[in-house]
């Protein structure tokens, strides 16, 4: 509201144009009327308020066509006491304006005074609707911001005095900690946290109250009715009022959220560390067919790293990926086959790829994963089982043409001689499947037994002489300590014997020899056995020990399968190099037994 004072009754005179070029810039109505109470002067806020014009102003207005009619006598009436002497006063009336619309305003008028006379009365309006307007917004504001901060349904408000007590709280924040408002009003705010909480929130509060600047944001736990623990996020503010300096927090129940996201932070680690060590590789691409995951296993199974993986094509690791398969899964096909991974070296590993498509919420493809099961072991067992068969119906089935052409000689009247030779050949050939049974099933065991330091001079020795007292040849021995221990089993006098009589059996000249000689090479413990036979060709000599041979008895089958697994498959070369035809040397590996600290 505007006052002002009267004007100076020993001012000698009024310049009233000088006046009225002020009122031009006035942001309230200004208004002049003389004493007759007609309007000689409007400023451009008045005249737009009525509607006026020049040509309006020269029509000599009275102030009564200016208001609303029951306010006409009372207008007059403080005019008069006006010019009469009394001290102005601000009134509200009713006025007219443009389209016979009624605004309130507020007005002021001021007499104008010339030698001490009167000649005039300026009114100051202000126009009172657009304050009832924004009054009334604000109330309406403010009744908004109460509902809200007392109904709020996710998070508590709090007023906390300068002794630690609660002031002053809303609905929301006696339900997080299970108190009616009677229970909590003027209750120590301390005496609802949690023991881990107490000694930060405490500090944090007094050095709020001492003006130190601290992070308004923490979370914390507190203590409810019940004795249940709930964690919250405070946020919390100091702010002045008249009875000293309060605390206003927002509190935040975010119990729930986090347990929920400890339990998913525990199925994730659950489901990473079965995704991390399970035995089979596992690899997921997007829907370009890149790489975006890869696990430890599929990383040993194609030697590249988890990284390198990572942004390949996924396509390039599967040998001969056809592209109806991409397809497949394209269309959110499930897919069970056989394939060869492609390794870093280039070699191809056998493997089940079980591939399943990923799809969207919408069931658009956006990738897939495959689980690769790496079968290299029982490929290769399924390789050995139907090579030992065919060994087996081959080398058996010798012995058994041997029977039956013994029992073939046996006849009535054969003489005894010739029924001695049958006897000869049936028990041979017994024998010998029977060994050939026995070579084969201590093969088998010698698989799950363990490696332990084993004398391999003793052997050496030992097998040597069954040589000699079998076949009548003596092996020379050179390199080979009195005593060396190396890894090994004790199915390791079979490696040694089978290759000592092959190399006697199959040897065709008239004085066969055997030679035997050792090296010792970093950790290793090499023995070469070599003869003076027929030797083989280059193709024959690398294809040996290859386990799809179809030559060669079970008896080398067991030097290949215990030669690998005390160190290294044997390696087969000429006696003489480029005179094939002068004999074989097979070269074995043994690891040296280290000494026990």
């Amino acid at each position: 509201m505007n006052t002002t004072t009267p004007l100076d009754s020993t001012k000698k005179s009024f310049d009233r144009q000088k006046f009225h070029e002020v009122a031009e810039s006035m942001q309230i109505a200004v208004l002049d009327f003389n004493m007759d109470l007609e309007l000689i002067y409007a400023n451009p806020i008045a005249m737009d308020i009525f509607d006026f014009d020049e040509k309006k102003l020269d029509e000599c207005i009275s102030f009564k066509e200016l208001v609303v009619p029951e306010q006409v006598q009372n207008i007059e009436a403080t005019f008069n006491r006006l010019i009469s002497g009394e001290e102005p006063q601000s009134m509200t009336i009713r006025a007219i304006t443009r389209n016979d619309v009624h605004i309130p305003f507020q007005v002021t008028p001021e007499l104008i005074l010339e030698d001490g006379e009167p000649i005039g009365i300026i009114i100051y309006a202000i126009d009172l609707s657009t304050r009832v307007a924004t009054d009334h917004a604000m109330m309406e504001r403010a009744e908004y911001f109460r509902l809200i901060v007392e109904y709020s349904s996710f998070a508590g408000m709090v007023i906390i005095d300068d002794q630690y007590h609660f002031e002053w709280f809303n609905d929301k924040f006696c339900e997080i900690l299970g108190y009616s408002r009677q229970e909590l009003i003027q209750k120590d705010f301390r005496e609802v946290l949690h023991p881990d909480s107490l000694e930060l929130t405490a500090d944090r509060y007094r050095r709020r109250q001492q003006g130190e600047s601290v992070p308004p944001v923490y979370e914390i736990k507190v203590i409810r009715k019940d004795g249940s623990i709930r964690e919250v996020i405070l946020s919390s503010k100091i702010y002045k009022s008249g009875k000293g300096l309060k605390s206003v927090a927002q509190v935040l129940d975010v119990t729930e959220q986090k347990q929920q996201r400890r339990a998913l932070e525990k199925s994730e680690r659950r489901y990473r560390t079965l995704v991390e060590t399970i035995i089979a590789g596992l690899g997921i691409d997007d829907a370009n067919g890149i790489i975006i995951y890869a696990n430890e296993t599929l990383s040993r199974m194609t030697g590249y790293t988890t990284q390198e993986l990572v942004g390949m094509k996924g396509s390039t690791l599967v040998h001969e990926l056809t592209p109806d398969r991409i397809q497949s899964r394209r269309e959110g096909k499930f897919e069970q086959y056989e394939a060869h991974l492609v390794t870093k070296s280039g070699t191809l590993v056998p493997v089940i790829v079980s591939a399943s498509p990923l799809m969207d919420s919408e069931n658009n493809f956006e990738g897939s994963f495959a689980i690769f099961t790496d079968i290299s072991q029982l490929k290769s067992v399924e390789d050995e089982v139907r090579f030992l068969l065919d060994l087996i119906l081959h080398d058996i089935g010798n012995q058994l043409q041997l029977i039956i052409a013994g029992s073939g000689l046996i006849e009535g009247d054969a003489p005894e001689e010739i029924l001695l030779r049958a006897k000869e050949y049936i028990l041979d050939g017994a024998h010998r499947s029977l060994d050939l049974i026995t070579k084969v099933r201590g093969a088998e065991q010698a698989k799950t037994e363990s490696l332990t330091p084993i004398d391999i001079t003793e052997v050496i020795e030992s097998e040597s002489m069954l040589l000699w007292r079998q076949h009548g040849v003596m092996p020379d021995i050179t390199g080979v300590p009195n005593s060396l221990m190396v890894l090994a089993d004790g199915a390791v006098n079979h490696l040694i014997w089978n290759i000592l009589e092959n190399a006697v059996k199959h040897n065709t000249s008239s004085d066969p020899e055997v030679w035997i000689e050792g090296f010792i090479e970093d950790d290793c413990f090499l023995l070469e056995i070599s003869d003076n036979g027929p030797g083989l060709d280059e193709e024959k000599r690398n294809r040996l020990f290859d386990v799809h041979r179809r030559y060669g008895g079970v008896g080398l089958h067991i030097v290949r399968r215990l030669a690998e697994k005390y160190c290294s498959l044997p390696e087969v070369s000429d006696r003489i190099d480029g005179h094939p035809g002068e004999g074989l040397t097979i070269r074995l590996r043994f690891h040296l037994a280290k000494d026990e600290p």
